[in-house]
């Protein structure tokens, strides 16, 4: 991570970062916004700490606070954090990597890795602050031999609300059967009540039976009505016979 994040982040959690993390995000050639340093660090802190009191989401809170758009917020938190910003046009000139960060994952995690038309590979998250999402990012690009001095990756920052337009443009050429490795299982969310079929809530269960069952019931009901359930009980079995 960079120097900027490395002084927000140790300030924030009382402690310095993982070493490991200074390898990370790079500056580069990657497009920005116009540049409009509208955040401090102490607008940082107080929403980390009105985060933890009403269990909110940190940037939510962030943002609320700043006053700000989404997309002057971006731009804000960019230069802040020294990292190059993206808006959804920028997003759309590139190409996902679906096969280093899988779908499932990259929207669960708000992340995505990209790239140009020259082969530089961009991370983009939403979230800089989350520096467990950073330190596994760098492995997986070391594993893929990005992380190397002649293919360092530069990594920049999105609203999340446009990451996520971002990969609604690909879910429907995406499959839940090809995501079920994707994703720790670490998090899983909340039942509402109403079932939630879409990739991100399939990566999100921690029980494998549960995540092939809704991958599968997922990937019929993106097929239209040519697919109907297997009913293995037939309709005579079903009425009582005196």
């Amino acid at each position: 991570m960079n120097q900027a994040v490395d002084q927000v982040v140790g300030q924030l959690v009382g402690q310095s970062v993982d070493p490991m993390l200074d390898q990370a995000p790079g500056l580069g050639q990657a497009p920005t916004l116009t540049p409009n340093p509208t955040l401090s660090l102490a607008q940082v802190q107080q929403a980390r700490q009105l985060a933890q009191q009403g269990q909110q989401h940190l940037l939510d809170v962030l943002e609320n606070l700043s006053g700000l758009e989404a997309e002057s917020f971006s731009t804000a938190l960019g230069a802040l954090l020294r990292y190059p910003v993206f808006n959804i046009l920028t997003l759309y000139e590139m190409q996902p990597d679906f096969k280093l960060l899988p779908f499932a994952e990259a929207s669960k995690q708000e992340c995505i890795i990209l790239l140009n038309d020259q082969g530089q590979t961009y991370v983009v998250l939403a979230n800089p602050f989350d520096t467990a999402l950073v330190s596994r990012m760098q492995q997986r690009l070391q594993q893929a031999g990005l992380q190397a001095q002649s293919a360092l990756p530069i990594w920049g920052l999105a609203h999340r609300k446009d990451i996520a337009a971002f990969l609604t443009r690909f879910e429907q050429g995406m499959r839940a059967m090809d995501g079920l490795e994707a994703g720790d299982g670490s998090e899983q969310g909340a039942s509402s009540g109403i079932e939630d079929i879409s990739l991100r809530s399939i990566a999100e269960d921690t029980s494998p039976v549960v995540r092939l069952v809704r991958s599968t019931l997922y990937d019929a009901l993106k097929l239209g009505p040519v697919i109907s359930i297997w009913n293995p009980m037939p309709r005579a079995s079903i009425s009582n016979t005196a």
